[in-house]
């Protein structure tokens, strides 16, 4: 599956409804998420790819509709790695968009995205 390159800055996961977590995807600007937003579709995936010997663990939003990828890497610390169980419990149910308001917080832009699970993966995927 080829890949998509971009300019995600970070990735946060934080609460969202119902018990449910959200995975905002930060850019640096509204002008990138605008770009983003229709490149994502209406049904994207999460996965990620950890073989739990590195610092770095990736994230992968798969869009089915485009039969490509977004690699997100996450430096693998406790707090993140805390991030692996929300997932693999499919409690991460949406997707959104930010930017750096130049204060040092973030905007989320736009409504959240229903994001799927796909299961995750101990080999460096294809």
């Amino acid at each position: 599956m080829d890949e998509i390159k971009t300019n995600i800055q970070g990735a946060r996961i934080g609460n969202g409804n119902a018990g449910k977590y959200q995975l905002s995807l930060v850019l640096h600007n509204l002008r990138e998420v605008e770009i983003l937003r229709p490149v994502l579709g209406e049904h994207p995936e999460l996965t990620y790819y950890y073989d739990g010997t590195d610092i770095t663990f990736y994230l992968l939003i798969i869009l089915p509709h485009l039969n490509k990828q977004i690699r997100i890497p996450v430096n693998a610390s406790s707090g993140t790695l805390k991030w692996l169980d929300i997932i693999n419990n499919g409690l991460v149910d949406t997707l959104s968009l930010a930017y750096f308001d130049g204060k040092g917080g973030l905007i989320r832009q736009g409504k959240a995205i229903r994001l799927g699970y796909r299961g995750h993966s101990t080999s460096e995927p294809v």
